[in-house]
């Protein structure tokens, strides 16, 4: 069972299609097999998780549940090169997404220049680009 969930939802994510294949898989999987106890609990357990995640479906016509999304997102950030955190952190968000000139504009409405200058010092360390211009700089004079 834990294979059939693996293999429906990695693929398809969380839907309405996906949800009734579930639903279907289940039902076949009772008539073909005696279903122990274990297996008995894992569909419990993975209904009442879909039933959790299927509440959010009006507002969303799929959800993703695979960890494969993140570690794609997290290696593109990690393939900058750079063993510390700068402020492409704050990239990470828009990897994935085609945003529209509408979107920018109202991100850019919603937060100033100040507040990012402020959290970059808080958050994030000189990359190793500026160390070197600093120090071309300090040579040169």
């Amino acid at each position: 069972m834990i294979q059939i969930f693996c293999s429906l939802f990695k693929s398809k994510g969380i839907q309405h299609n996906s949800l009734n294949q579930w639903k279907g898989k289940v039902e076949q999987y009772k008539e073909q097999e005696v279903c122990s106890e274990k297996a008995e609990q894992f569909i419990q357990k993975m209904n009442h998780y879909l039933a959790r995640q299927k509440a959010t479906l009006p507002q969303q016509t799929q959800i993703l549940c695979c960890s494969d999304i993140i570690e794609s997102t997290f290696g593109k950030y990690k393939n900058k090169g750079a063993k510390i955190i700068t402020d492409d952190v704050l990239k990470i968000a828009g990897y994935s997404e085609k945003s529209t000139l509408e979107q920018v504009s109202l991100a850019l409405q919603k937060v100033n220049m100040a507040a990012i200058l402020k959290w970059k010092q808080e958050n994030t360390s000189i990359s190793k680009l500026a160390l070197l211009k600093r120090a071309k700089k300090k040579v040169a004079a």
